[in-house]
C-alpha cells in the first residue's frame, strides 16, 4: 500500500524545523490536489518554524496557520480550531490569542 498524498489537516511535525522536511516528499501533488490545511507551532528559542520550511509546505497545501504571528513577531499563546462538519463535507477555522494564518 502506498501513503496518501492529499490530507484534510496535516500539523508540520518538529515546530517546522529542517528535520520536518521529510514528510514534503509524501505531500506531492495528486493530479493538481492539495492539502486542504497544514498548522505548525513554534519554537521562539531555536528560531523555528523556519520561513524555506514552511514555504515548502504552501506548495503542498491550501492554507497554514501558526500559533503565533510569525511574519510581525507577535508571539504568545495561541490555539488553532478546526471544526469538520461531515455532512455538509466543509471544515470551519478559528484562531485564537495569537493565532493566525501564515
Amino acid at each position: 500500500e502506498s501513503i496518501p498524498t492529499v490530507y484534510n489537516y496535516i500539523k508540520i511535525p518538529h515546530h517546522g524545523s529542517e528535520n520536518a522536511e521529510n514528510m514534503i516528499e509524501y505531500l506531492n501533488l495528486n493530479g493538481g490536489l492539495k492539502s486542504e490545511f497544514a498548522s505548525v507551532s513554534i519554537f521562539v528559542k531555536h528560531g523555528l518554524p523556519k520561513k524555506k520550511v514552511l514555504d515548502k509546505y504552501k506548495a503542498v497545501v491550501k492554507q497554514t496557520a501558526c500559533t503565533s504571528d510569525i511574519i510581525e513577531n507577535n508571539f504568545g499563546l495561541g490555539t488553532i480550531k478546526l471544526v469538520f462538519d461531515l455532512e455538509a463535507k466543509q471544515v470551519s477555522h478559528k484562531f485564537y490569542g495569537t493565532a493566525t494564518p501564515i
